[in-house]
């Protein structure tokens, strides 16, 4: 895909170049060292037509040129444009004038910012691809570690473990560098390793994999923890308990700390969470309080330890304390999933300390702000325009917008309530992956466009080819899908505002309208695509037409590409629906608690008035009146007691929780 990329570069910024000499036979083994899935012979054959008719430089180019190409293009990757840093490399991939340089190790650096730069802008696979073409120059290469490294987080990026690991092992298998690995390169294809056989339920061997994992890598600390999590599956407490310790005993001054990275904290903020888990579960109340406060107030964790103590100190006893972390909580994080667990929890407290009027006020109020909040969900299953809706709003979330906090209150409960799903995130980052790579395509065939009218005159068909043009259409009906997505969240928000019901109801059938066309006109597109003749290149002779062929090829893919997207979008929006019914009996449970707490209020409060009767009628006074009638007795008939006006002071330390 970003052969394009190059060729548009050379027409864009070359004119008629002086012929130059017969070039030399390629360097021996030079066509080895590239990955199979970067090289591009049609690339290649419109690179050489350019350069025999004089539109392109056809004098070999020499290192301080490549030099200054890959110091171009690693400007541009500072100052944010990954696709035209990763054009401008690609152009040395492609091009045959840097063909005698392949066998050099600055040509080993422009594929590793290659795949770089296409790591940042989102293309994976492609970014996959160039990380491969460095490691099978072998592994003696300057750039072999950082590309293996690279190579392993793009797999983990993917989260599909057993086929990266797959792939990674026979790349280094084909470049004779799989036996030859450093210690380093081992424990990076270990961890990998660890988390594949994590995923595919084999604990045994994941304990085995990640335990192999070297004290000087950067995953392991990750692969401690996992082992104590695996551990702690097994209920091996002592065990999972002397990983965790290990994780949180990491000493930051020691030098040896410089080999970690920014994932060790939260890595660490986890293993506070699993030591206190540990201890709860072993009735150890303090122990797990005094884990939990070591989480950080600036950790994403936060929540999950305020929950986490206020609940074991509520086992402990404690409920003053109890309900001054939740109190915290709910000031705090308003919208998180432990919000709503919280006020269950404290209302159990407020019954326990037999305040039944005020525990059956708040489990009235649980249940009166979840049921809309089951009834929305019902609604949200029901319809899947709101699911795709729900859908494209979880992504935004996921990229770091902030919630509209004009939106129904059910609603920005229930985004609280839907925590990461392991199913759900991967697919739908697969799916922003390959569109994103569809995209790509687009900004490509733009510049093919702009590369035909270099060529000369009479490029308007080109321009306004028609499958060029279906294929824009298909991207532009899958923008609109997702503006249309948008207008539904905004009509929600308006309908939450107090608009008129009858003006919501006509713009949702507006909004709904529009989403069938929108749909409709990129299925037509997409089918149109990929329902015609491929079209091939291989017998032009002719820059122009190999150029307006390779464009249809280009309109072709992206259409295949905009598919691909759009059946693992369907895929994800059906592991959200499945999300939604885990939620919906995660809220009838809820909701079954709150009501039985609610009974429990009402049935303890008549209890408490029956012995309050008894009491009175065996001339006893309960104990809220000892004060008021001694105070009563103590008064004259023409006496009337004051209380006391004064300021009472508060505690000076607040700080406790």
């Amino acid at each position: 895909m970003t052969a394009w990329c190059a060729l548009a570069f050379v027409l864009l910024s070359t004119g008629p170049a002086p012929t130059a000499p017969k070039a030399s036979p390629q360097a021996p083994g030079a066509e080895a060292t590239r990955a199979d899935r970067l090289a591009d012979p049609t690339l290649e054959r419109l690179l050489l037509l350019l350069e025999t008719r004089g539109f392109a430089d056809a004098r070999k180019a020499d290192q301080a040129e490549l030099e200054a190409l890959l110091a171009a293009a690693q400007e541009r990757y500072v100052r944010g444009d990954d696709f035209g840093s990763a054009a401008l490399l690609y152009e040395a991939l492609g091009a045959p004038r840097f063909a005698h340089l392949r066998p050099m190790p600055t040509f080993a650096a422009v594929e590793y910012h290659l795949g770089v730069a296409l790591q940042s802008y989102g293309a994976r696979r492609m970014a996959a691809a160039a990380f491969d073409a460095v490691l099978l120059r072998g592994h003696d290469g300057a750039y072999f570690g950082p590309a293996l490294r690279r190579r392993v987080d793009v797999e983990l990026a993917r989260r599909d473990y057993a086929a990266g690991v797959a792939a990674i092992e026979d790349v280094l298998r084909r470049a004779g560098a799989l036996d030859d690995l450093a210690p380093h390169e081992v424990d990076e294809l270990d961890y990998l390793r660890g988390r594949a056989r994590l995923a595919a339920g084999d604990r045994k061997g994941a304990i085995e994999a990640l335990s192999s994992v070297g004290p000087t890598s950067r995953f392991r600390t990750a692969a401690t923890y996992l082992t104590g999590v695996v551990h702690a599956l097994e209920r091996r407490f002592d065990d999972a308990e002397a990983a965790f310790c290990r994780v949180v005993a990491t000493d930051e001054h020691d030098p040896k700390a410089l080999l970690i990275d920014r994932r060790y904290f939260p890595v660490r903020d986890l293993a506070q969470l699993g030591l206190g888990r540990i201890a709860h579960e072993r009735r150890r109340h303090l122990v797990a309080f005094y884990h939990y406060v070591q989480v950080p107030d600036d950790s994403d964790y936060i929540a999950d330890a305020l929950f986490e103590s206020a609940w074991t100190l509520a086992e402990r006893g404690e409920y003053r304390l109890a309900r001054g972390t939740i109190e915290e909580l709910r000031r705090r994080f308003p919208k998180s999933p432990q919000a709503v667990e919280a006020r269950l929890l404290e209302a159990l407290i407020v019954l326990h300390d037999c305040d039944f009027r005020r525990a059956e006020q708040a489990f009235t109020r649980l249940v009166d702000d979840l049921a809309p909040v089951l009834d929305h969900v019902e609604t949200i299953r029901e319809n899947p325009a709101r699911l795709r809706a729900l859908h494209e709003e979880l992504r935004r979330l996921q990229r770091g917008e902030p919630i509209s906090q004009g939106d129904l209150d059910a609603h920005l409960v229930l985004l609280g309530l839907l925590e990461r799903d392991r199913i759900y995130v991967r697919l739908a980052d697969e799916a922003d992956a390959v569109a994103r790579e569809a995209e790509f395509l687009g900004r490509v065939d733009r510049l093919a466009e702009r590369a035909l009218a270099r060529l000369g005159e009479g490029d308007v068909a080109a321009a306004f080819d028609p499958q060029v043009a279906v294929a824009d259409a298909a991207e532009r009906a899958r923008n609109l899908e997702r503006a249309i997505a948008e207008m539904t969240s905004q009509l929600r928000r308006a309908e939450a505002l107090g608009a008129d019901a009858d003006l919501v109801a006509a713009e949702r059938e507006r909004i709904a309208a529009l989403r069938r066309r929108a749909k409709a006109l990129r299925t037509r597109a997409v089918r149109a695509l990929l329902e015609g003749a491929p079209v091939g290149s291989a017998q032009a002779e002719d820059v122009r037409r190999m150029l307006e062929d390779e464009r249809r090829r280009l309109a072709r893919l992206r259409a295949e590409a905009f598919d691909a997207a759009e059946r693992l979008d369907a895929a994800a929006v059906t592991a959200l629906g499945e999300r939604l019914g885990r939620v919906r009996k995660r809220i009838d449970d809820l909701l079954g608690e709150a009501r039985m707490g609610r009974i429990d209020a009402v049935l303890g409060a008549k209890k408490k008035l029956e012995i309050e009767v008894q009491d009175l009628a065996a001339g006893r006074f309960p104990p809220e009146l000892f004060g008021t009638l001694e105070l009563t007795g103590l008064l004259g008939e023409d006496e009337e007691y004051w209380p006391y006006e004064g300021e009472y002071w508060a505690d000076e330390y607040e700080a406790e929780r």
